[in-house]
């Protein structure tokens, strides 16, 4: 049977859930789970999953320099009204009203280490 729920899972593009049901099963015998427990685990990790594979792919798709960090970024280098700004950013404080933020600059300036 496990053959199959993974067949199925493949056609219908689960493969998260693929992966999870051998070891779910496990664990719902060995802690006697409810249908509903076990759904909701299977479920929650194939969510998961998907919404990690989302987020690696983006960070491919930004090409955003894996060496950059905020901590290395050399704050001094912008004009005092810029970097009252990016103490905003940086807190996230953008974020509740989603507001865009844009970046421009001539090459070479810094514009992609704040990404």
């Amino acid at each position: 049977p496990l053959d199959t729920i993974a067949q199925h899972c493949q056609q219908l593009r689960l493969s998260g859930l693929a992966q999870t049901v051998p070891h779910a099963v496990a664990l719902a015998t060995q802690e006697a789970w409810s249908l509903e427990t076990f759904l909701s685990y299977v479920l929650e990790q194939e969510v998961s999953q998907r919404q990690d594979r989302r987020v690696e792919r983006l960070l491919r798709q930004a090409r955003l320099p894996p060496h950059k960090t905020l901590d290395q970024f050399d704050q001094d280098r912008l004009p005092l009204r810029v970097r009252r700004q990016m103490t905003g950013l940086i807190e996230g404080q953008f974020i509740p009203h989603a507001e865009n933020i844009l970046i421009f600059g001539q090459p070479g300036t810094g514009k992609t280490q704040p990404t």
